[in-house]
């Protein structure tokens, strides 16, 4: 028994519970992200969660397998980060809603976005093209997009409508096709960047055209037996065609189709 000085106390509880934090909703980025001043730096923004103490935002490059961006101790309702993610990449992030003593935290199912490719700058032909040496087959330049993998180039000739040069798979920054266009013609060539997984840029394209030949001026009446024909040379010209008519019997005397040089 207890003894008789001993105070007697009545000892009472009440249990509680305190309700999970609810799941953070994702306002952005998501979709395509266009080509943009500051884009590669998107700005992520979520709906406030009752009881959150902070928040905790991860960004994967899903590409390229690798953590870019996060930040474990975000407060208030978004977040920029200052390092700049790669264009042509696909993203995921991911939002964690944590409590003051930090042990309990919600996260998003996650949300997916791509930065686009940003439209290639031509540099190389535009407006008139006089006649020289090559330059029929002139070289395409431009500059070199981010995270571009190649690019696809085509040229329209906008005289006959056909489309004598394509390249589906350029890497570097300028190419030079073997197939000469036609001088005297207009045309526009067309540029897209690609990343490795097909995504494309915004399509670009600039105007240009080729001079036309000169006519070649002979030098002189032919001399000797038999005659030696010579001409002024033509800029820009391959080859000429040499044609001699007998104007007494209307016969072809001579005939060269492919003559390299001005005699």
């Amino acid at each position: 028994s207890l003894p008789d000085a001993l105070p007697i106390y009545a000892v009472g509880g009440q249990a509680f519970t305190l309700a999970a934090l609810p799941t953070p909703t994702q306002i952005g980025p998501s979709g395509v992200l266009a080509a943009a001043s500051g884009y590669d730096t998107p700005t992520y923004s979520w709906i406030s969660v009752p009881g959150a103490n902070h928040y905790f935002v991860l960004v994967v490059d899903t590409t390229a397998n690798q953590v870019p961006a996060y930040n474990p101790n975000a407060t208030g309702t978004s977040w920029t980060p200052n390092t700049p993610l790669m264009p042509g990449h696909h993203y995921t992030w991911y939002l964690g809603a944590y409590s003051t003593n930090g042990v309990y935290a919600t996260w998003t199912a996650g949300q997916s976005f791509f930065l686009a490719l940003a439209t290639p700058t031509l540099t190389g032909p535009s407006g008139a093209v006089a006649a020289s040496v090559g330059y029929d087959t002139p070289t395409y330049s431009w500059n070199s997009v981010a995270g571009a993998d190649h690019y696809y180039l085509f040229v329209v000739d906008k005289t006959t409508g056909k489309v004598p040069v394509l390249n589906s798979r350029i890497i570097g920054t300028s190419w030079r096709p073997s197939t000469p266009l036609t001088p005297g013609d207009q045309f526009t060539w067309y540029l897209g960047a690609y990343t490795a997984d097909g995504q494309n840029s915004t399509w670009t394209s600039q105007a240009f055209s080729l001079a036309a030949l000169a006519a070649p001026m002979p030098d002189a009446v032919p001399s000797g037996n038999p005659p030696i024909f010579t001409w002024s040379s033509v800029a820009g010209a391959d080859h000429y065609c040499l044609l001699v008519i007998d104007q007494t019997t209307g016969q072809i005397a001579a005939i060269d189709p492919k003559i390299t040089g001005a005699s």
